[in-house]
C-alpha cells in the first residue's frame, strides 16, 4: 500500500495488524516534499523485492495512481 502521509501511517499502525516501521515514519515527517518521500519509499521497496528475486508486487495506489510510474522508474523498471 502506497503511504500518503505520516497520519495514515499511524492510523495503520494503531487500527491494522500490520506496521509501518518508524524510520519511514520519520522520513516523511521530516522530508520537504513529503509525497516525493512517499514515492520514494514505495520506490525502494519494490526495488528491495526486485532485488530479492520476486517476480512481482502488488500496489495499491489509492487515489495515486498518476504516482505509480514514478514509482515504477525509480524502481528501475
Amino acid at each position: 500500500m502506497l503511504l500518503k502521509s505520516v497520519g495514515m501511517a499511524r492510523y495503520i499502525n494503531a487500527n491494522m495488524e500490520m506496521k509501518i516501521p518508524e524510520v519511514f515514519i520519520n522520513r516523511i515527517q521530516k522530508a520537504p516534499d513529503r509525497v516525493r518521500e512517499c514515492v520514494q519509499i514505495a520506490a525502494e521497496l519494490v526495488s528491495a523485492f526486485k532485488e530479492k528475486g520476486f517476480r512481482g508486487v502488488n500496489l495499491s495506489t489509492i487515489g495515486w495512481e498518476d504516482k505509480l510510474p514514478s514509482i515504477l522508474a525509480a524502481a528501475g523498471f
